[in-house]
């Protein structure tokens, strides 16, 4: 299904800290919103970014300066990982 700028413009994404265990836990899509949490450049400003297309922010050439896919809330298999995680820590 091709994403509309209305459907882009219009969801909600993760937190950044949702976003970063996300990264922990392997979620690696292609997404068009992501986080940046760089705070040793002082030419980026940190916070929600949109794309000009989707990206896997969460591959390995960005692991050195905190870059984080940031897929919609809703998303059924971001429910999923973050669901599983959290019982998971329940029975801890």
């Amino acid at each position: 299904m091709q994403n509309t700028m209305n459907d882009i413009m219009n969801y909600i994404p993760v937190t950044l800290d949702q976003a970063k265990l996300l990264k922990d836990l392997g979620y690696n899509k292609k997404t068009f919103w992501y986080w940046n949490d760089t705070k040793n450049i002082p030419y980026v400003t940190i916070g929600l970014k949109l794309g000009d297309k989707k990206y896997n922010h969460n591959s390995d050439k960005y692991n050195n300066i905190s870059i984080y896919s940031a897929p919609r809330q809703d998303d059924p298999e971001v429910i999923r990982i973050l669901t599983l995680y959290n019982t998971n820590q329940k029975k801890k």
